[in-house]
Protein backbone atom coordinates (compact mmCIF):
# COMPACT_ATOMS: atom_id res chain seq x y z
CA UNK A 1 0.00 0.00 0.00
CA UNK A 2 1.45 3.56 -1.00
CA UNK A 3 2.34 5.84 1.67
CA UNK A 4 2.17 9.93 0.33
CA UNK A 5 5.78 11.34 1.22
CA UNK A 6 3.64 14.71 3.17
CA UNK A 7 3.03 12.18 5.47
CA UNK A 8 6.53 12.69 6.75
CA UNK A 9 5.90 16.52 6.50
CA UNK A 10 5.45 17.04 10.35
CA UNK A 11 8.61 15.11 10.83
CA UNK A 12 10.53 17.76 8.89
CA UNK A 13 8.62 20.59 10.15
CA UNK A 14 9.35 19.95 13.45
CA UNK A 15 13.18 21.07 13.04
CA UNK A 16 12.26 23.44 10.47
CA UNK A 17 9.37 25.46 12.02
CA UNK A 18 9.65 28.62 9.70
CA UNK A 19 9.93 26.55 6.00
CA UNK A 20 6.64 26.62 4.20
CA UNK A 21 5.00 23.31 3.44
CA UNK A 22 5.32 23.66 -0.21
CA UNK A 23 9.79 23.49 0.23
CA UNK A 24 9.31 20.84 2.95
CA UNK A 25 7.33 18.72 0.12
CA UNK A 26 9.88 19.46 -2.38
CA UNK A 27 12.90 18.45 -0.16
CA UNK A 28 11.19 15.65 0.66
CA UNK A 29 10.65 14.53 -3.23
CA UNK A 30 14.63 15.25 -3.68
CA UNK A 31 15.34 13.31 -0.64
CA UNK A 32 13.41 10.08 -1.65
CA UNK A 33 15.08 10.30 -5.24
CA UNK A 34 18.56 10.57 -3.78
CA UNK A 35 17.72 7.83 -0.93
CA UNK A 36 16.67 5.29 -3.68
CA UNK A 37 20.00 5.96 -5.86
CA UNK A 38 22.35 5.70 -3.74
CA UNK A 39 21.31 2.82 -1.55
CA UNK A 40 19.52 0.77 -4.56
CA UNK A 41 17.00 -0.02 -2.07
CA UNK A 42 14.31 -0.77 -4.70
CA UNK A 43 15.23 -3.47 -7.05
CA UNK A 44 13.28 -5.13 -10.07
CA UNK A 45 13.62 -8.36 -12.63
CA UNK A 46 12.58 -7.05 -15.84
CA UNK A 47 10.54 -9.21 -18.10
CA UNK A 48 12.55 -11.91 -20.00
CA UNK A 49 14.59 -10.65 -22.97
CA UNK A 50 14.45 -12.72 -26.32
CA UNK A 51 18.41 -12.60 -27.54
CA UNK A 52 18.56 -12.79 -31.46
CA UNK A 53 21.45 -14.21 -33.25
CA UNK A 54 23.52 -11.10 -34.43
CA UNK A 55 22.02 -8.39 -32.17
CA UNK A 56 24.04 -7.34 -28.94
CA UNK A 57 22.21 -4.47 -27.86
CA UNK A 58 18.42 -4.06 -26.07
CA UNK A 59 16.77 -0.87 -24.60
CA UNK A 60 14.72 -1.42 -21.53
CA UNK A 61 11.70 0.72 -21.05
CA UNK A 62 11.63 2.34 -17.64
CA UNK A 63 8.90 0.80 -14.99
CA UNK A 64 6.06 3.01 -14.39
CA UNK A 65 7.17 6.01 -12.12
CA UNK A 66 10.43 4.86 -12.17
CA UNK A 67 13.96 5.38 -14.21
CA UNK A 68 16.32 2.59 -14.41
CA UNK A 69 19.83 3.29 -12.52
CA UNK A 70 22.35 0.43 -12.31
CA UNK A 71 22.21 -3.12 -13.41
CA UNK A 72 23.01 -5.53 -10.52
CA UNK A 73 22.54 -9.06 -11.80
CA UNK A 74 22.30 -11.11 -15.15
CA UNK A 75 21.77 -14.55 -16.35
CA UNK A 76 21.30 -16.35 -20.00
CA UNK A 77 19.56 -19.87 -19.64
CA UNK A 78 19.91 -19.77 -16.28
CA UNK A 79 23.56 -19.27 -16.25
CA UNK A 80 25.10 -16.37 -14.79
CA UNK A 81 26.89 -13.48 -16.72
CA UNK A 82 29.83 -11.65 -15.95
CA UNK A 83 28.96 -7.83 -15.46
CA UNK A 84 31.46 -5.28 -16.50
CA UNK A 85 31.43 -1.92 -17.64
CA UNK A 86 32.62 0.05 -21.05
CA UNK A 87 35.41 1.57 -19.38
CA UNK A 88 36.61 -2.08 -18.36
CA UNK A 89 36.19 -3.05 -21.88
CA UNK A 90 38.18 -0.49 -23.53
CA UNK A 91 41.46 -0.35 -21.16
CA UNK A 92 42.03 -4.01 -21.21
CA UNK A 93 39.77 -5.97 -22.96
CA UNK A 94 42.30 -9.17 -23.57
CA UNK A 95 42.22 -9.43 -19.74
CA UNK A 96 38.35 -8.86 -19.47
CA UNK A 97 37.94 -11.84 -22.15
CA UNK A 98 40.50 -14.41 -20.45
CA UNK A 99 38.65 -13.90 -17.43
CA UNK A 100 35.40 -13.97 -18.91
CA UNK A 101 35.95 -17.60 -20.81
CA UNK A 102 37.82 -18.72 -17.64
CA UNK A 103 34.91 -18.33 -15.53
CA UNK A 104 32.65 -19.87 -18.08
CA UNK A 105 34.68 -23.41 -17.67
CA UNK A 106 36.09 -23.43 -20.75
CA UNK A 107 39.82 -24.97 -21.14
CA UNK A 108 41.99 -23.58 -23.64
CA UNK A 109 40.39 -20.63 -24.06
CA UNK A 110 40.44 -19.01 -27.05
CA UNK A 111 40.74 -15.25 -26.26
CA UNK A 112 40.95 -12.70 -28.97
CA UNK A 113 43.79 -11.47 -30.25
CA UNK A 114 44.48 -8.06 -28.17
CA UNK A 115 44.66 -6.15 -31.42
CA UNK A 116 40.80 -6.61 -32.57
CA UNK A 117 38.16 -4.30 -30.68
CA UNK A 118 36.07 -5.90 -28.04
CA UNK A 119 32.80 -5.09 -30.48
CA UNK A 120 34.19 -7.74 -32.78
CA UNK A 121 33.81 -10.42 -30.34
CA UNK A 122 31.64 -13.30 -31.02
CA UNK A 123 30.02 -16.21 -28.86
CA UNK A 124 27.86 -18.99 -29.28
CA UNK A 125 26.25 -17.88 -25.98
CA UNK A 126 27.61 -14.72 -24.66
CA UNK A 127 28.93 -14.73 -20.89
CA UNK A 128 29.33 -10.99 -20.18
CA UNK A 129 26.68 -7.46 -20.42
CA UNK A 130 27.47 -4.50 -19.54
CA UNK A 131 24.92 -1.12 -18.97
CA UNK A 132 25.69 1.29 -22.01
CA UNK A 133 22.94 3.94 -20.72
CA UNK A 134 20.62 3.65 -17.67
CA UNK A 135 18.33 1.91 -20.85
CA UNK A 136 20.13 -0.05 -22.46
CA UNK A 137 22.45 -2.90 -22.18
CA UNK A 138 24.85 -4.91 -24.40
CA UNK A 139 26.04 -8.34 -24.79
CA UNK A 140 29.33 -9.16 -24.95
CA UNK A 141 30.22 -10.74 -27.17
CA UNK A 142 27.92 -10.55 -29.58
CA UNK A 143 25.69 -13.65 -30.13
CA UNK A 144 25.49 -16.11 -33.02
CA UNK A 145 22.75 -17.93 -31.87
CA UNK A 146 19.01 -17.34 -30.56
CA UNK A 147 17.87 -17.74 -27.51
CA UNK A 148 14.16 -17.17 -26.02
CA UNK A 149 12.60 -15.52 -23.00
CA UNK A 150 16.59 -16.24 -21.58
CA UNK A 151 18.40 -12.93 -20.84
CA UNK A 152 17.03 -12.20 -17.07
CA UNK A 153 18.32 -8.63 -15.91
CA UNK A 154 17.83 -7.16 -12.10
CA UNK A 155 18.19 -3.77 -11.88
CA UNK A 156 17.76 -0.63 -9.48
CA UNK A 157 15.22 1.82 -9.99
CA UNK A 158 14.92 4.75 -8.34
CA UNK A 159 11.38 7.31 -8.62
CA UNK A 160 10.70 9.95 -11.25
CA UNK A 161 10.39 13.49 -10.58
CA UNK A 162 6.80 13.51 -10.16
CA UNK A 163 7.06 10.98 -7.00
CA UNK A 164 4.37 12.05 -4.82
CA UNK A 165 4.49 8.49 -2.73
CA UNK A 166 6.53 5.71 -1.70
CA UNK A 167 4.67 2.83 -3.08
CA UNK A 168 6.16 0.11 -1.00
CA UNK A 169 5.20 -0.55 2.69
CA UNK A 170 8.79 -2.02 3.40
CA UNK A 171 10.57 0.98 2.33
CA UNK A 172 8.32 4.14 4.07
CA UNK A 173 8.51 1.55 7.16
CA UNK A 174 11.90 0.82 7.67
CA UNK A 175 13.62 4.16 5.91
CA UNK A 176 11.30 6.79 6.24
CA UNK A 177 14.00 8.42 8.51
CA UNK A 178 16.54 8.86 6.27
CA UNK A 179 14.55 10.62 3.57
CA UNK A 180 13.28 13.23 6.47
CA UNK A 181 16.92 13.12 7.41
CA UNK A 182 17.87 14.00 3.70
CA UNK A 183 14.70 16.33 3.34
CA UNK A 184 16.06 18.44 6.64
CA UNK A 185 19.93 18.35 5.15
CA UNK A 186 18.36 20.07 2.02
CA UNK A 187 15.95 22.65 3.88
CA UNK A 188 18.20 23.94 6.43
CA UNK A 189 20.98 24.75 3.75
CA UNK A 190 19.07 27.10 2.07
CA UNK A 191 21.06 30.30 2.38
CA UNK A 192 19.12 33.56 3.62
CA UNK A 193 15.76 31.48 4.53
CA UNK A 194 14.38 32.45 7.74
CA UNK A 195 14.79 28.54 8.61
CA UNK A 196 18.43 28.32 7.72
CA UNK A 197 20.84 26.57 9.86
CA UNK A 198 24.10 25.26 8.49
CA UNK A 199 24.88 23.89 11.52
CA UNK A 200 21.89 21.63 11.14
CA UNK A 201 22.17 21.03 7.47
CA UNK A 202 25.30 19.46 8.11
CA UNK A 203 24.53 17.38 10.94
CA UNK A 204 21.16 16.22 9.30
CA UNK A 205 23.69 15.39 5.88
CA UNK A 206 25.67 13.44 7.86
CA UNK A 207 22.81 11.23 9.16
CA UNK A 208 21.44 10.76 5.94
CA UNK A 209 24.33 9.42 4.32
CA UNK A 210 25.19 6.98 7.55
CA UNK A 211 21.22 5.81 6.62
CA UNK A 212 21.53 5.31 3.32
CA UNK A 213 24.78 3.44 3.62
CA UNK A 214 23.53 1.45 6.35
CA UNK A 215 20.34 0.78 3.62
CA UNK A 216 22.55 -0.12 0.60
CA UNK A 217 24.39 -2.43 2.82
CA UNK A 218 21.85 -4.70 3.68
CA UNK A 219 20.44 -4.82 0.46
CA UNK A 220 24.09 -6.11 -0.84
CA UNK A 221 24.15 -8.49 2.13
CA UNK A 222 20.86 -9.78 0.83
CA UNK A 223 22.24 -9.97 -2.47
CA UNK A 224 18.55 -9.64 -4.30
CA UNK A 225 16.70 -10.81 -1.16
CA UNK A 226 12.73 -11.13 -1.14
CA UNK A 227 12.81 -7.94 -1.96
CA UNK A 228 13.09 -8.11 -5.71
CA UNK A 229 10.33 -7.62 -7.75
CA UNK A 230 9.05 -8.53 -10.81
CA UNK A 231 7.95 -6.25 -13.36
CA UNK A 232 6.37 -7.00 -16.55
CA UNK A 233 8.14 -4.36 -19.01
CA UNK A 234 9.35 -5.82 -22.41
CA UNK A 235 12.89 -4.64 -23.75
CA UNK A 236 13.44 -4.27 -27.12
CA UNK A 237 16.38 -4.94 -29.63
CA UNK A 238 18.14 -2.03 -31.19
Amino acid sequence: MATALDELLSDVLIDAPRCSEPVASRALRDACIQFYKLSHIKRVELTAIDVLADTAAYALTNPAGYQIHELHDAELEEAPMFITTKAELDMDWPTVARELVMSMGETNPNVPDSSKHWRYYTQDRPGAVFMATPNRVQLVGKPTTAFNDSLILTVSVYPTLDVTEIEDDWIFEGHNRAIVEGALATVLSQARKAWSDPKAAAEHQEEFEVLTEKARGSMIASNRGSQTQTLRVKPSCL
